[in-house]
């Protein structure tokens, strides 16, 4: 009898630990280390040592770049790109928040919160960026938001700095950035979406019984990763329809997978919107906004009503508007601000 209780409860005890396994999602990973190019050096503890490719980090450690440039993923969510010369160290990496010091250089910040982080702070030895859900640049004299909102103190001075503006330590005050400001967070989108695609592929690889799952369905790992890639070009919310088809007790465990197709389509649709510039410039083709008091043919400046203009005009100069400024600016090429000003400039 007692051989018997002791069998059922190792059975018992099996059950429970595989019936956790499927339906409690995989906890993310602190901080994973991304070599973009050159030399890249981590210290954990006991010394500068050589970085390698896609390392795992936690809290304590510190990342420095000298001729080279890294990506870190934090939480699987947020990102931190280090320019040359730039020395991270990642004070807290919790579920709930997280603390960085950046002693030197320059990083490229994108925090997207999605696996449940609610703080996110970066010091340099002059500044703190408090943030709230943005895309930013920050060094020891400057801030910069493409997105979002950032609270940016030195000292007792603290101003926020809205979406498209920066603030300069010498005067903290918010002012719009310029179109060379607005150039320098182009070139992390490349490295952005790469790295997006690599954590969902992480994902999967981390849920082995939904590979397999999804095997007995005819769905092959490369099959799962093909169907992925159409989705992420598809410019339909077909993804919903998928997660649709999920078992509502599998839901959390594709949750994050699911979030971050949505964001790769995101990146993918900006980075079309940006590349139609031949194909907005049209007479007949322009938004109708109530707010210019027009009824044809006109659209807003900046996103905000101050100001309109004749887009039939625009478009005999060859001159493109979008929602924020115009190409004569040195703006990106596109008429149409999507009204959600996360998509920026649409085409019809």
């Amino acid at each position: 009898m007692n051989k018997l209780l002791i069998a059922l409860g190792v059975l018992i005890l099996v059950i429970g630990v595989g019936a956790y396994m499927v339906l409690v999602p995989p906890s993310p990973t602190d901080a994973l280390l991304y070599i973009e190019r050159g030399t890249v050096e981590v210290n954990l503890g006991s010394g500068w040592q050589a970085a390698t490719h896609e390392m795992e980090l936690t809290a304590g450690n510190a990342i420095r770049t000298t001729d080279g440039e890294a990506l870190v993923v934090i939480r699987e969510s947020e990102f931190v790109y280090l320019e040359p010369n730039t020395e991270l160290s990642l004070d807290e990496v919790s579920g709930k928040k997280v603390m960085l010091t950046q002693a030197a250089g320059e990083t490229w910040n994108k925090v997207n919160k999605l696996t449940g982080v609610e703080e996110f702070e970066v010091k340099t030895p002059n500044t703190v960026a408090t943030v709230r859900g943005t895309s930013f640049i920050i060094n020891d004299n400057e801030l910069l938001a493409e997105e979002g909102v950032v609270d940016f103190a030195s000292g007792p001075q603290k101003v926020t700095v809205k979406e498209m503006q920066k603030a300069l330590r010498s005067t903290m005050e918010a002012q719009s950035l310029t179109p060379q400001d607005r150039a320098r967070f182009d070139k992390y989108k490349a490295a952005y979406l790469k790295t997006l695609k690599i954590l969902r592929e992480r994902e999967i690889q981390k849920r082995p019984f939904l590979i397999k799952a999804a095997s007995t369905k005819g769905y092959s790992y490369q099959k799962i990763l093909d169907t992925l890639e159409q989705v992420d070009n598809d410019p339909n919310p077909v993804e919903d329809g998928y997660l649709n088809k999920v078992p509502s007790i599998y839901k959390p465990q594709v949750d994050r997978i699911y979030k971050l197709t949505k964001e790769i389509k995101n990146v993918k649709k900006f980075q079309l919107a940006t590349a139609s510039t031949s194909l907005c410039a049209r007479s007949g083709k322009c938004r109708i906004w109530a707010a210019c008091g027009q009824t044809s043919d006109q659209l807003m400046t900046d996103g905000l009503g101050t100001g309109c203009v004749d887009a039939y005009a625009a478009a005999s100069a060859s001159i493109s508007y979008c929602g924020h400024f115009t190409v004569a600016q040195g703006g990106q090429a596109c008429n149409y601000q999507d009204k959600t000003l996360q998509q920026r400039c649409i085409c019809p």
